[in-house]
């Protein structure tokens, strides 16, 4: 049987400029065990998730994104954004990943 000195867990996830996180970097410390997610409707939990996603697999909304032409990331009127997840074990960071999507315009 595992201890829970052999799981691993996500610690933190900071946002910035993703979807509706704006103008600020947003950090959530999360613990081991179970974290709730509540919030009223268009308040970003689904957000969360979709950047929890971007974070460690550099997709999002079941889509891969090209980060550097990927404008449904952004949270309106930013020209880029970033995910940055710290994933932990036995209380020790364990990996950090981090993804980033830049808007161009086309010349």
């Amino acid at each position: 049987m595992e201890s829970d000195r052999d799981l691993l867990y996500i610690g933190k996830l900071v946002l910035h400029n993703f979807k509706v996180f704006s103008g600020q970097d947003f950090i959530f410390d999360l613990g081991p065990g179970i974290n709730y997610i509540i919030g009223d409707n268009n308040c970003g939990k689904t957000s969360l998730l979709q950047a929890l996603q971007f974070a460690l697999t550099g997709a999002a909304e079941d889509a891969a994104v090209e980060s550097m032409r990927s404008t449904a990331l952004l949270s309106p009127g930013s020209k880029s954004t970033y995910v940055e997840c710290s994933v932990y074990g036995a209380g020790l960071l364990e990996r950090c990943c981090t993804a980033d999507a830049i808007h161009r315009q086309a010349t």
